[in-house]
């Protein structure tokens, strides 16, 4: 009774999540994911200050904050350009002549420049907002650096722990096998009970199903820290 809940329960629980996965990668019916989607073992990362030099200069998130900085700045500058001078150079050819081709030709060339002087501290105005910006931009630019920093070296360490949950949640897998073994070599020789078989059966599965989740850990922690850098990991290690 509670063991047919319990599996139509999982079952139903399976199924919406694979219709979500679906989802969420743009398609219909049920998706699962590949088999070797979750890793059995952590991938060999480099120093963490080679990680966190390569995410300064990939992560999605410093690479927006560095282009809004160089925005700032341009549109700071720009906001000078109400000082500047303005130059107008026009020309001109006129002839005159009862017969043509005409005799009398005439050529001009005017040079004008105009520097302004004053509009109602509208310039100043609008160099300060810039340059307010700027500094925003700038404050923004540093903590996404530090940001990814500090996520970067929290996902590479929860790599490191993960992959020692995998490895030690295949060991207990590879015991519970063992007590298995024997308890049901004890149970054919009528020394073990059907509970101790049945006892080291459960064992293997929670040892099993210890050992998939300590791969989706670690499959997770991958995930994330490829999504900090902007790459996938065996791509660029």
């Amino acid at each position: 009774g509670n063991a047919e809940a319990a599996l139509l329960d999982a079952e139903a629980s399976e199924r919406y999540t694979t219709l979500e996965l679906a989802r969420q990668v743009g398609q219909t019916g049920q998706v699962r994911p590949a088999q070797e989607a979750l890793p059995d073992r952590a991938p060999v990362l480099p120093p963490v200050e080679v990680l966190v030099e390569q995410a300064t200069r990939t992560a999605p998130a410093v690479l927006a904050a560095d282009a809004s900085l160089r925005l700032r700045r341009a549109e700071r500058l720009a906001a000078f350009t109400p000082y500047l001078p303005t130059v107008r150079l026009t020309g001109g050819y006129d002839w005159f002549a009862i017969d043509f081709p005409p005799e009398q030709r005439s050529w001009s060339l005017r040079l004008a420049a105009s520097l302004p002087i004053f509009n109602g501290f509208q310039r100043e105005a609008s160099i300060q907002r810039a340059s307010a910006a700027e500094r925003v931009a700038e404050a923004r630019a540093r903590d996404a650096e530090l940001s990814t920093r500090v996520a970067v070296e929290s996902a590479a360490s929860d790599i490191e722990l993960a992959g020692r949950r995998v490895a030690i949640a295949d060991r207990a897998v590879v015991l519970a096998r063992e007590d298995l073994r024997v308890q049901d070599e004890r149970y054919t020789m009528g020394v073990a009970t059907i509970l101790d078989l049945q006892t080291s059966q459960v064992n293997l599965s929670d040892a099993e199903i210890n050992a998939v989740r300590a791969r989706q850990l670690l499959g997770t922690a991958t995930a994330r820290l490829e999504a900090i850098l902007g790459q996938r990991l065996r791509q660029e290690l």
